[in-house]
């Protein structure tokens, strides 16, 4: 799961009491399944492997009048490395190729309607921290960026983003 932010600007409400508020095309709450294999050790200090994911990111801005909301479903595949720091934690770095699925803007109210927007293929890189507690199970957090763009009517945005990310890892 995580949180990301960035982006061009989609939509500003301005309101009654004179704040704002923007709906950015990056933005968003995120969760994700991911799956990893490191099969390939040089000692027990660095690991390098491959995984994937595939999430739902959601952001909307609402307002008494009317609301817009904004989700799709991101797809990251990766090459990984695990660098030992102790027995227990790792530096991991990732990064491959992005993309994003189903990208929807859609409004109520007063902003009725809604958009689809294309997505080429971006790509991503991650730094982190992971810690193991016991050999079933690990706890990550990390910083990630999001290279990404949309078209939309023959216009390019900018969907690129920096985003935090806590996750929670079971080995089977």
């Amino acid at each position: 799961m995580g949180l990301a932010g960035g982006g061009d600007n989609l939509v500003t409400a301005q309101f009654s009491n004179g704040d704002s508020s923007t709906l950015r095309a990056a933005g968003g709450v995120y969760l994700a399944i991911d799956a990893t294999v490191t099969p390939l050790w040089i000692g027990n200090t660095v690991g390098l492997g491959l995984g994937g994911d595939i999430g739902w990111k959601y952001d909307s801005l609402s307002a008494s009048n009317g609301s817009v909301d904004m989700s799709r479903f991101p797809l990251d595949l990766w090459a990984q490395t695990l660098i030992a720091l102790s027995d227990s934690w790792y530096v991991h770095l990732l990064a491959g190729p992005h993309k994003e699925s189903g990208v929807n803007l859609s409004g109520s109210g007063v902003v009725s309607g809604g958009a689809d927007f294309d997505s080429p293929w971006g790509w991503m890189a991650q730094g982190g921290l992971r810690t193991t507690t016991s050999w079933h199970m690990a706890f990550a957090f990390g910083l990630r960026y999001t290279g990404v763009r949309y078209t939309f009517a023959g216009q390019t945005i900018n969907a690129s983003n920096i985003g935090l990310d806590l996750s929670f890892h079971a080995n089977p």
